[in-house]
């Protein structure tokens, strides 16, 4: 959530818009404790304390080791979004933040990494715990 993406308009003005229907529900798990603010975050964070189907994690250990079983590279950073069990985008630039794949159709590595997330999710730590 630091950086330029995060900033951007259309980003953040497609995860209101996500979130202005109060019945869709977002679940995050940032890697690390952001170091800056950004548009994004800042919407998350403020969504988080009114709506229970918002919330925003911090990865904890077994979160990231989970994903290092399914990298190429298990020393890199994996960012991914996961719309359904078919649905995907994966990046592990985090200077260009360039998508190295996207499908909306690859269930194979969509439900690998759904599970690892839902399996994961409730053990990772509350944001407003690490605050």
């Amino acid at each position: 959530m630091n950086g330029d993406i995060s900033n951007f308009k259309d980003y953040s003005d497609g995860i209101e818009k996500f979130l202005s229907n109060e019945t869709n529900s977002l679940n995050v798990i940032l890697d690390d404790m952001p170091n800056e603010s950004s548009k994004v975050l800042d919407l998350l964070i403020e969504k988080s304390k009114n709506r229970p189907n918002v919330k925003l994690k911090i990865a904890n250990e077994n979160f990231k080791n989970s994903l290092k079983n399914i990298q190429v590279d298990p020393n890199a950073k994996l960012h991914f979004t996961i719309g359904d069990n078919t649905m995907i985008r994966i990046e592990n630039d985090e200077i260009t933040h360039e998508a190295e794949f996207c499908s909306f159709n690859y269930p194979i590595v969509a439900s690998k990494l759904a599970n690892i997330f839902d399996n994961s999710f409730d053990s990772c730590v509350d944001f407003e715990k690490m605050k």
